[in-house]
């Protein structure tokens, strides 16, 4: 009625292409009042275009989360198998550092039976009670008695640095693989923030062109 006009807005520009409703039609809200044509005659394609780059943006970022969580699975996957097959290598350079350790206790007894024969073969050449030549003999093994203690000592050295090795590198692939997963991790956190913004602006984009 003229005494009590209203004021309706639309959410666009444009002209008005049909009337749905006449003056005093009943009307609830969210009824069609006016069919409205856009004045720009290119906004259609635009709509469209937008949709269509929304949907790209989608799937670009639905990529990418796919990436990187294969990512994830492979450093995940490759770091326990690094690690599973270093820890036997690990238990076999044990077990051997056991045993040269055992040999290295064997030679150090060997060696000091040795040495203690020696010095009284010695004591027996001064009181003439043993010849020179057996003296010669148990000087040749009393110093085969300690090339075979510096053998020893030499393999468990070489076996506790090879423990070491193992050691390391087990620590070294679980920081590695680790810092690689976390990297992993926050880009997926990234593209999923990414994925919620695309399927936002799809929506929006939908509903424009939908109106």
């Amino acid at each position: 009625p003229l005494e009590r006009p209203q004021t309706i807005q639309a959410t666009i520009a444009g002209i008005i292409d049909e009337w749905l409703v006449r003056e005093g039609s009943k009307v609830k809200q969210g009824d069609r009042l006016v069919i409205i044509r856009d004045n720009d005659p290119l906004l259609l394609g635009r709509l469209q275009d937008a949709v269509v780059a929304a949907q790209d943006k989608l799937e670009t970022t639905q990529a990418k989360m796919s990436s990187y969580k294969e990512q994830i699975d492979f450093y995940k996957t490759a770091r326990d198998l690094q690690i599973s097959i270093t820890e036997s290598q690990l238990e076999i350079a044990r077990q051997k550092l056991r045993g040269d350790k055992n040999s290295l206790t064997a030679a150090e007894a060997a060696k000091l039976q040795a040495d203690q024969k020696l010095s009284r073969y010695r004591q027996l050449v001064a009181e003439k009670l043993a010849s020179p030549q057996e003296l010669e003999i148990e000087t040749a093994y009393a110093a085969k008695a300690a090339a075979d203690f510096a053998k020893a000592a030499a393999e468990v050295q070489a076996s506790m640095r090879e423990v070491k090795v193992k050691e390391d590198y087990i620590q070294y692939a679980q920081t590695d693989a680790n810092a690689k997963i976390v990297e992993a991790q926050t880009k997926l956190q990234s593209a999923e923030g990414e994925q919620a913004s695309a399927k936002s602006l799809l929506l929006k984009a939908q509903s424009e062109l939908a109106s």
